[in-house]
């Protein structure tokens, strides 16, 4: 089998809910992944202050959930342990206005969870070597 391999080393300015998941998938494609991340990446499921949004309660839609569950294993139970709480939009959760016909009760599959369950979930699963407490000042290119 052919090497998969375009590169030796990627880089990945921050370790949120976009560059975990683009990390994970580089890691695939170049010898060596870092993610540069400003704050410092907690072992427990804590708020950071550089996400000022991750006290917002998040929901996950079912593609979503798929997508990072084909890329972390485990993905769904790591949240679970982490405190995500499932919740079945359109069979425990309904919304109702007015006017309007109710919403079809069916499983549209997603869960209720909130930021620091995700990133405790994807920052242990990426292959890559993440810098906590790093800025960035420049980014420099090397011909490879």
């Amino acid at each position: 089998m052919a090497s998969r391999l375009i590169g030796r080393q990627a880089v990945v300015v921050g370790a949120g809910m976009a560059g975990l998941p683009a990390a994970r998938v580089l890691a695939d494609y170049f010898e060596h992944v870092t993610v540069l991340e400003r704050d410092s990446l907690p072992q427990d499921t804590c708020y950071r202050s550089g996400t000022p949004q991750s006290k917002h309660v998040h929901g996950l839609l079912g593609g979503g959930q798929r997508a990072l569950g084909n890329l972390f294993p485990a993905f769904e139970e790591d949240l679970v342990t982490a405190g995500a709480v499932q919740l079945r939009v359109g069979l425990d959760l309904r919304t109702e206005m007015l006017g309007y016909d109710p919403f079809p009760q069916r499983d549209l599959g997603w869960q209720l969870l909130h930021v620091p369950a995700i990133d405790r979930t994807g920052s242990t699963a990426t292959g890559s070597t993440v810098r906590q407490y790093s800025t960035l000042s420049a980014l420099p290119r090397s011909a490879d």
